[in-house]
């Protein structure tokens, strides 16, 4: 609906750009000489442009043409696309497109020039007229919807949290500097901590070490294998009875 309204507009700012300028040039004609609006501040008088804006490309009238319809053509594309669906882009689009039109048919029906007749008193800027006025504030529209843009697409990248390598979200960093410092351990008390942990204590034999005596445990000592070896006696009094049976 919106660009729809646009457009609609759009052609009446072509038609009232048309008619100002046709009555700008039957009431000047050739003369030259100036109307005061508002004294010190704007003032209408005729003045015909055969160049853009500042009149740069004077005299270039194929150029300026043909370059105007590729434009026109672009921004029709856009707008036929819905490339942009917003009112900025949609309102932008259209004030630009009715400014090009409005000038190019200046061009092509009145030899080349462009019919201006709006000047400011206070600044040495100029002489403008609508289809200029809807060209520039098209153009202010169409970067600010592109200004506004890349901010809210800033804040969306900073607002959203950060993700780990499997796809979960990672708070680790908000719960660190979201942590009171009374629930942080001081650096001295961590240090004794690990300290205490990489401690060995002595109240007893690990595993790995052999035990000696008559523990039980371990790899058992020469004593108890020496103990456990029958005397030559006790050999001697086997062997005798072996013989008399």
């Amino acid at each position: 609906m919106t660009l729809v309204i646009a457009a609609v507009l759009s052609g009446i700012l072509v038609i009232v750009d048309q008619l100002t300028k046709a009555a700008v040039v039957a009431y000047f004609g050739s003369r030259a000489f100036s109307v005061t609006v508002i004294p010190g501040v704007l003032s209408l008088c005729h003045v015909e442009n055969t160049g853009a804006g500042f009149s740069i490309f004077s005299g270039k009238t194929v150029f300026l043409i043909l370059f105007t319809a590729a434009a026109m053509a672009f921004i029709l594309y856009l707008m036929i696309k819905r490339c942009y669906k917003h009112p900025l882009t949609d309102w932008g689009f259209c004030l630009v497109l009715a400014g090009g039109v409005g000038n190019m048919i200046d061009r092509v029906f009145r030899g080349g020039a462009v019919v201006d007749f709006i000047r400011t008193d206070f600044i040495n800027f100029p002489v403008f007229n609508v289809a200029d006025i809807c060209v520039t504030v098209g153009a202010g529209l169409i970067i600010l919807y592109f200004i506004l843009d890349a901010v809210r697409e800033g804040k969306k990248k900073n607002a959203a949290p950060t993700e780990s390598p499997n796809g979960s979200v990672s708070q680790t960093d908000c719960t660190a500097e979201n942590k009171p410092e009374s629930d942080k351990p001081a650096d001295g008390a961590l240090a004794n901590n690990n300290a205490e942990r990489e401690e060995p204590t002595d109240d007893g034999p690990t595993a790995d070490e052999p035990t000696s005596g008559n523990t039980g445990r371990g790899v058992p000592t020469d004593d108890n294998n020496e103990s456990k070896k029958p005397s030559t006696d006790e050999t001697f009094k086997d062997n005798t009875k072996n013989a008399d049976r």
